[in-house]
């Protein structure tokens, strides 16, 4: 499928900035592991907030695609390109879990 057909995260409706906040809320913890491996924590506690902001990106991937899956039915709702929207949700999550 053509990249110009896709439809863009810019294409959906905004959730009030809330995937932004959460974006910014992992970034913030990943700048938090990166000062406490200069500090020299033990490498558990690196570990472990590792692992919280790795949750946390995969809750934020899950938002993300729950918008994504909403705006693809509101398509096949509204029988605009049913195909493409079907297309385009099954190529975004294979993408996406092919990437893990």
């Amino acid at each position: 499928m053509a990249r110009d057909q896709r439809a863009k995260a810019t294409d959906l409706p905004p959730r009030q900035d809330h995937i932004g906040n959460r974006l910014r809320r992992a970034a913030g913890q990943l700048t938090g592991v990166l000062a406490m491996y200069k500090d020299g924590r033990h490498p558990i506690e690196i570990l472990d907030q590792l692992a919280a902001t790795r949750a946390a990106l995969d809750a934020v991937a899950l938002l993300v695609l729950d918008e994504f899956a909403a705006s693809c039915a509101e398509r096949l709702a509204h029988a605009q390109d049913a195909e493409l929207a079907i297309a385009d949700l099954t190529d975004t999550v294979r993408q996406y879990v092919y990437s893990r």
